[in-house]
């Protein structure tokens, strides 16, 4: 039997990865770790925070020269398909 998704408890590995990124220095680590924050605050229904990270996880991306991660699901254009759609367009 799977347990439910709880967005709030999902958000603590996220939270650790981007730590661990940051003080390593591995930015594309840090762009997926924002991009798993932000589906945990939009899941929770809070869209500033979702922003803000789908927003760092693209800044970063863009900094690196690169539209994604070794993630399949970390791509510039998806991430902006999010904020697209955070702010009602």
């Amino acid at each position: 039997m799977q347990g439910r998704y709880e967005p709030a408890a999902a958000a603590e590995p996220h939270r650790q990865a981007l730590e661990l990124a940051t003080a390593f220095d591995q930015p594309a680590d840090q762009a997926r770790a924002h991009d798993g924050l932000a589906h945990t605050h939009r899941a929770q229904r809070r869209p500033e925070p979702a922003r803000a990270h789908w927003q760092a996880a693209l800044d970063i991306l863009t900094s690196l020269g690169t539209p994604y991660t070794e993630d399949p699901e970390t791509i510039a254009a998806t991430i902006r398909a999010h904020l697209v759609t955070l702010a009602g367009g």
